[in-house]
């Protein structure tokens, strides 16, 4: 079974170099909740009964350290294009915040039945799932954009060769390249 062209991870890079890109981003998520928790007042806010707001935050601060890491793998060509671009850390920003929980103060069930059930009906759940994405996301293309700019035309398209799958770079940089002609 082939993996989705987008899927596919940087040249050279093997499912065991792949994995660990992605156990380091589920470190250094846990390093930012953590220690945005410590700095709010204690790993207890992460109690399921806690505040949500200072949740929020501390998502907000592992999601930062999470896209960033991702980010400077993505400049070192370690992991994939769009693996380090969406897959790992979407993943890592919605489910490490539940394990992590769960690992200090034990299962939420009936927490987790309520989300499950009435997630379309619940405007704060979206509130919880922005504050896990959209820091960290931000973080991400600004860390891109800044690495970008320090780069040449020249450097880019050697980056670009060196570390792409000849498949991705056919699909997706050369159609690019012709469209902005």
């Amino acid at each position: 079974m082939n993996r989705p062209l987008g899927l596919a991870p940087f040249a050279g890079e093997s499912r065991l170099d792949c994995g660990l890109v992605a156990a380091g981003g589920v470190a250094a998520f846990a390093a930012g909740y953590l220690a945005t928790a410590l700095l709010l007042g204690g790993v207890g806010v992460l109690d399921h009964g806690g505040d949500r707001a200072a949740r929020r935050l501390a998502g907000a601060g592992g999601s930062v350290l999470c896209w960033s890491y991702f980010a400077v793998a993505f400049t070192r060509a370690k992991g994939g294009p769009v693996l380090n671009a969406v897959a790992y850390p979407v993943a890592t920003a919605v489910l490490a915040p539940f394990a992590l929980r769960w690992a200090l103060f034990g299962p939420d069930w009936a927490g987790l039945r309520e989300r499950v059930g009435f997630f379309l009906f619940r405007p704060d759940l979206l509130l919880d799932a922005a504050a896990l994405l959209v820091p960290g996301a931000v973080t991400f293309l600004a860390l891109l954009s800044a690495w970008g700019a320090t780069l040449s035309d020249a450097e880019i398209d050697a980056w670009q060769r060196e570390h792409l799958r000849e498949e991705f770079y056919d699909a997706f940089v050369e159609a690019s390249d012709l469209d902005a002609e």
